[in-house]
Formats: C-alpha cells, structure tokens, sequence
C-alpha cells in the first residue's frame, strides 16, 4: 500500500464512529478470509513456498500438509527444520534460482 492510500485510511478510519469501524473490520475480515480461502488452492503438498514471518525475515519451505485455515510449511535452517503454520494469503511460491 502506498504512502498516500495509507494517510487516507488513517484519516477515513478517525472520523468514524464506533459502530462504522466494527462493521468496516467485519467486512475486511470476511475478504481476508475469502482471499486465503481461493490462495490456499495454489499450492500442494511438495510445493516449494516462502513468505515473510511476522519478524521480517523471508522464510523458504516447502508444503507439508493443507489444514483447514492454514498451511503447514517445513523450512529448512542449517542442520534442522522448523515447522511453521501459515495463512495461505501470505505464501508466495518460491522463486527459482539457478544453480551452477
């Protein structure tokens, strides 16, 4: 979201009364629910994926398991592996790098 989208959000959400801002998180909540709804479809189990963890840092992994409102994603850090579950609106598949 750019800058000047975001100050007008701002700016929107604080002149609106109480009930106003619950009705609008409803309706944003419900189309964040609908879009990692149709985004867990792009990915199976096996499918190489990365996204970012809520401390910023870019995780890569793969599929382990589809969940009912999560994905289940193995990543591999040095000699282990954490297991991370993930809303799918947040997974991107990951880029291919070529090896040499």
């Amino acid at each position: 979201m750019d800058t000047k989208t975001y100050v007008q959000l701002v700016e929107i959400f604080s002149t609106l009364p109480h009930e106003d801002i619950r009705e609008a998180w409803e309706m944003l909540r419900n189309r964040y629910k609908s879009l990692a709804r149709k985004s867990m479809y792009n990915f199976g189990v096996g499918a190489k994926v990365q996204f970012k963890s809520k401390y910023g840092m870019m995780v890569k992994g793969v599929v382990t398991k589809i969940n009912r409102t999560t994905v289940s994603v193995r990543a591999e850090s040095g000699t282990s592996s954490v297991n991370w579950r993930v809303n799918p609106a947040v997974l991107k598949k990951q880029e291919e790098t070529a090896e040499v």
